[in-house]
């Protein structure tokens, strides 16, 4: 069917279509990035877009009786439906549908003005009306037939008040004033203008005076005048002499005006305007600008907690080259002490152990123990400092970042708040850490109690006189005390490198740089995953505003089926 009106509203649809396709992935988009997305949202976009891809043309035509509208219908279309009753005296009472290649639903609905003429009565003129309103109104199109000698009448001001105002036809309507070729010779195409000038003026006029046409209705009235049937030769001839029908009937005036018609106020866009309404405006208009403000919001935060983490982060770093670096030193400090404890128990007799034990061992080893507590306090205590420092810090970090989430969850924007509380918990309180690293002895007390046993009780008798002369068997126990010592010696050095040497079960010295460590790393994610979504959610935005202008340039139109 070669008809421009049809043409523009198949492009209507495709374009449509393809704006509400792209609606549909901006929502799953929406939804994947964590906006809570009405389920019912998608149902009606779903819904949408099957009844566009299923809507035909809708045109309904309306007149009063035999004004010649099914004629127009045809010279319209450009070909005569088989069913399509046109005589010269046309009318009808029933309502005709022609379906018209399963692309144009046309309606030929009863004759309005002529009910009283023809004494049908209030209740045959009310049920006429009911059917014209089930008919007319889902139509993208109205063709409204008048007749040229006397276009409107003061008899017709209720049916216009009712078919302009309240059923709101005018942006739709196309006026036809019919039977042209009787008022005026339509092959006389300045007597066929100056007649239809005065017809026209004559038009605009009474409905100034009957339904109060403003100014801005008036200019974008449609009026054409058509001479259907030129000198009454038939639809069926001047359809098979197209190029001097179209010369003589006008038609091409009307296909002009329907084109323009459907795209400004019909078509597709209509439905489209219906999803404006209500997906547009719940997304569009009410989310976008809430996530955009947030979006704002919410970048100088993450820049800040993304500087603050990679400081801290380093600081970490070197805090954990600093711990390499003290037990590589704690472990020289080890070596060489035992080594030198052992040299001396080494060069040590019955007269000279008392000297060695009380100066380098003490009373259960109390000696070894504070040389051992101080030693490690001396090379641990910067490095308690600077897990406090650093505690302090990520400590403030989660706090910011709470603090945000909990602003962006109380301005409404739940999907960037929702995945990511991080409590101070994980943080241990404040601590002592030096005041907790030795929960063990180097050595053991009774152990090495036991170990000297044998010896020490010989030594004190010696020291006391009781006996100052030294057998063969009293050196022998003397001899295998020292063993015993040194032994004990040897295994408390191996127990502190082996522990040293234990990167896990050293770090078990510091719980709180375990703690920080994994805030950080939990604190790392939470923030690698907000700027992800804050530049997802930004290209989201954009999408979401260059598909809320598309909207507004298919649906600009005042649609109230």
């Amino acid at each position: 069917m070669d008809n421009s009106t049809v043409k523009e509203f198949e492009k209507s649809k495709e374009t449509t279509l393809k704006l509400l396709e792209k609606l549909k992935v901006f929502l799953d988009v929406g939804k994947d990035a964590g906006v809570d997305i009405d389920p019912s949202l998608n149902k009606k976009l779903e819904d949408a877009i099957n009844k566009i891809g299923t809507t035909k043309l809708k045109v309904a035509l309306i007149g009063g009786f035999s004004e010649g509208k099914t004629s127009i219908a045809a010279g319209w279309l450009g070909k005569i439906e088989a069913n399509m009753n046109i005589s010269q005296q046309e009318s009808s009472n029933a309502v005709v549908e022609y379906n018209i290649d399963d692309k144009i639903d046309l309606v030929d609905t009863p004759g309005l003005f002529g009910f009283k003429e023809k004494n049908i009565g209030a209740e045959k003129e009310e049920a006429y009306k009911d059917i014209t309103r089930k008919y007319i109104s889902e139509a993208h199109l109205v063709l409204y037939v008048m007749n040229s000698v006397n276009p409107i009448k003061e008899s017709h001001k209720d049916e216009l008040n009712w078919l302009f105002r309240t059923l709101n036809l005018l942006p739709r309507t196309v006026f036809i004033l019919s039977k042209f070729d009787e008022v005026a010779d339509p092959a006389d195409e300045e007597d066929y203008k100056e007649v239809f000038k005065i017809k026209k003026d004559n038009v605009i006029g009474r409905l100034k005076d009957l339904i109060r046409l403003d100014s801005k209705e008036e200019g974008e009235l449609s009026i054409v005048a058509l001479s259907a049937n030129p000198y009454g030769k038939g639809t069926a001839y001047w359809l098979s002499h197209m190029e001097e029908y179209k010369k003589l009937s006008y038609i091409d005036e009307l296909q002009k005006d329907t084109t323009e018609k459907i795209r400004l106020n019909g078509g597709a866009s209509a439905i489209a305007d219906e999803v404006k309404k209500t997906i547009i405006s719940d997304i569009l208009t009410k989310q976008l600008p809430l996530a955009k403000k947030a979006t704002l919001e919410l970048q100088p935060q993450l820049k800040m907690l993304n500087d603050s983490l990679k400081s801290n982060d380093t600081q970490l770093k070197e805090i954990e080259r600093d711990v390499e670096q003290a037990i590589i030193d704690l472990q020289k400090f080890v070596q060489h002490y035992f080594t030198d404890l052992i040299l001396q128990l080494n060069g040590t007799d019955i007269q000279s152990f008392e000297e060695f034990f009380q100066r380098e061992i003490g009373k259960d080893g109390i000696n070894i123990e504070t040389t051992i507590q101080i030693k490690y306090k001396e090379r641990l205590r910067v490095i308690g400092d600077e897990l406090m420092v650093l505690k302090n810090s990520v400590d403030g970090d989660v706090k910011a970042y709470d603090s945000t989430m909990l602003m962006l969850a109380k301005d409404g924007v739940n999907y960037l708040s929702k995945s990511g509380m991080i409590t101070s918990k994980s943080i241990l309180a404040a601590r002592d850490f030096l005041g907790i690293s030795f929960k063990f002895k180097p050595w053991g007390a009774v152990k090495l109690a036991n170990g000297l046993g044998a010896a020490l009780g010989f030594v004190s008798l010696a020291m006391e006189g009781l006996n100052l002369y030294l057998d063969k068997k009293s050196q022998d126990d003397f001899e295998k005390a020292k063993s015993k010592l040194k032994e004990d010696l040897e295994s408390s050095k191996e127990e502190l490198l082996k522990n040293l040497g234990n990167k896990k079960q050293f770090d078990e010295h510091f719980p709180d740089l375990i703690s920080i460590k994994e805030t950080i790393r939990e604190l790392k994610n939470a923030l690698d995953e907000k700027n992800a979504h804050s530049v997802g959610l930004d290209k989201w935005l954009k999408e979401g505003e260059a598909i809320e202008a598309e909207f507004e340039e298919i649906s600009h139109i005042e649609y109230k089926p």
